[in-house]
């Protein structure tokens, strides 16, 4: 399991906690939250790429959104992820599982 976290530090200006566990061929990422006054700046995506390549033995990724993230999805779908099963939390959540095959 590889976890990045400056999130105690209210000083940094980028929140980041990124929790990503890499099993033989799959891999979950947990987290990925940036602090929103520095999203849409390429941070997100740079991690993204730079945890897929760190494994490169992982053919299968997955993560999960809530249904109403649509920012999220959009930035997910734009990096090669699909989703490919939604849970219902409650009668106001649903979260969307997605998957990225290599």
């Amino acid at each position: 399991m590889l976890i990045v976290s400056n999130a105690e530090r209210a000083d940094l200006p980028v929140i980041l906690q990124l929790q990503y566990e890499a099993y033989q061929s799959e891999a979950e990422i947990d987290k990925l939250i940036v602090k929103p006054t520095f999203q849409n700046r390429g941070i997100g995506k740079r991690l993204m790429q730079e945890i897929e390549q760190a494994y490169p033995r992982v053919k299968r990724k997955e993560l999960f959104t809530g249904h109403k993230s649509e920012k999220n999805l959009r930035f997910y779908e734009n990096l090669g992820y699909r989703p490919y099963k939604e849970t219902e939390v409650n009668e106001r959540l649903k979260l969307i599982y997605m998957y990225k095959e290599d």
